[in-house]
């Protein structure tokens, strides 16, 4: 259950970066909280906020996509991708820009935690194992090109 709240927080704080990046970008409130602090700066930059927004909110859906195959059982891949792609871009902007540690840390720790919930998870990322289809040492019934209505020869005998 950890799992799939915290992969489902880290795809919405994302969605909320694509917010401020590609729909609010104009407001100055917001140019403050990414460290632009005038009009020009903020215009030269519009482009790749504008980008990098629309990157968020598609890795946002990623995330989403991969909480939902986890959630049937239908693996953790893309799970596990997305929450990594989140963690490393979380420590790419810490070591790059440290004034902005609070927004690594809002990018990065939902993902974190996904992926930490996921590596003590029993058969989490590898899925549950997988159950034997005849009894062990049950000899199987050849049946697919058997005419219907006789009986199946056995397989023979492994030596």
């Amino acid at each position: 259950m950890i799992v799939v709240i915290a992969g489902s927080l880290a795809g919405l704080v994302h969605v909320g970066f694509w917010v401020l990046e590609a729909v609010l970008w104009d407001r100055p409130a917001v140019h403050r909280m990414f460290g632009v602090t005038t009009r020009e700066g903020a215009a030269a930059q519009r482009g790749a906020f504008y980008n990098i927004g629309w990157y968020n909110l598609l890795l946002a859906l990623g995330a989403w996509v991969g909480v939902g195959l986890y959630a049937v059982h239908r693996g953790a891949a893309l799970l596990v991708f997305a929450m990594a792609f989140m963690v490393a871009a979380a420590l790419v902007l810490l070591r790059t820009a440290r004034a902005m540690w609070r927004g690594a840390l809002i990018q990065g720790l939902p993902a974190a935690v996904a992926l930490a919930a996921l590596a003590v998870s029993p058969g989490a990322i590898a899925g549950p194992p997988l159950q034997p289809v005849a009894a062990p040492g049950a000899i199987p019934r050849i049946t697919a090109s058997a005419p219907p209505g006789t009986e199946t020869p056995q397989a023979p005998a492994v030596i």
